[in-house]
């Protein structure tokens, strides 16, 4: 038997060829028939040309919904659903007022209990320099004054201006000591305020026979008065600390110039002037 196939072999060949190239062509047909499954079944690429170019901003999209959705429902524009109605948010409650009331009071001297007119009445809470400033008023031609302030404050102070000063100065005046004495009732409460605003001179003004003059100007430390039909007068709120020049000056005749010093006990101090 193998003689006959190695026979069958060694000759023209013409036997053998034919199962070769039917091999062959069966092997392309199952190539073939393999490419066209894949080519109908392979999934679609994305167009990555299309993708390039979209702007940077399309790429932020909202986050995809997850919920199952039509075909239909997928393709149509959602409607905007309409915002939901905020329930009305009161106003923040205010802190309550501070209670206040007005303090009525007189701003006097101490040298002789007369009302000092034009003084400002300042109302302070707390002291030192941190003190807040409530209100402040300005006591009349009788010394009184209203001031409408917070309950809480704490102290007051009295500005007074320098008699020197000219009329239009800027200035509400310096600070003075003064006592305070509070009176009144719990719902009305009223003080008084003592000013040591310096000490008192009462003038008499006559000539050598002691004949009273009057309208003579009698001026010292920026204080000036003028003497009354019995030749009397008085300078009020003058400095302590020293020796000061009192002048005299009558109509027609020249000035007469005085020393006079401070008194030594209490606030009030007399003194008589002689002039031609």
């Amino acid at each position: 038997m193998l003689r006959r196939m190695s026979a069958a072999q060694d000759g023209d060949g013409r036997a053998g060829r034919p199962p070769r190239l039917a091999l062959a062509f069966a092997a392309l047909a199952v190539a073939l028939v393999i490419w066209v499954i894949w080519f109908v079944t392979r999934p679609e690429e994305p167009d990555r040309s299309a993708a390039a170019a979209m702007p940077p901003a399309a790429s932020a999209r909202p986050r995809a919904d997850t919920t199952a959705r039509t075909p239909a429902a997928a393709t149509e524009p959602k409607p905007a659903s309409a915002p939901a109605a905020s329930a009305p948010t009161e106003p923040p409650a205010s802190a309550p007022a501070a209670p206040s009331r007005d303090f009525r009071g007189r701003v006097v001297r101490a040298s002789d209990d007369s009302a000092f007119e034009g003084a400002t009445v300042v109302a302070l809470q707390g002291s030192g320099p941190r003190a807040t400033e409530l209100g402040r008023a300005r006591s009349d031609a009788d010394g009184r004054f209203t001031l409408h302030a917070s309950r809480s404050l704490d102290e007051f102070q009295v500005l007074v201006r320098d008699p020197s000063w000219v009329p239009d100065d800027p200035r509400p005046g310096q600070p003075v000591t003064a006592g305070v004495e509070w009176g009144g009732t719990e719902d009305a409460p009223e003080v008084r305020l003592v000013l040591q605003t310096g000490w008192q001179l009462d003038v008499r003004v006559a000539d050598a026979r002691g004949v009273a003059r009057s309208g003579v100007v009698v001026s010292a430390a920026g204080r000036s008065a003028t003497t009354d039909l019995a030749g009397r007068c008085r300078l009020l709120d003058l400095p302590a600390g020293g020796e000061l020049q009192l002048t005299a000056t009558a109509a027609g005749a020249p000035p007469v110039t005085q020393a006079v010093s401070p008194p030594t006990t209490g606030l009030r101090q007399d003194l008589l002037i002689t002039v031609p």
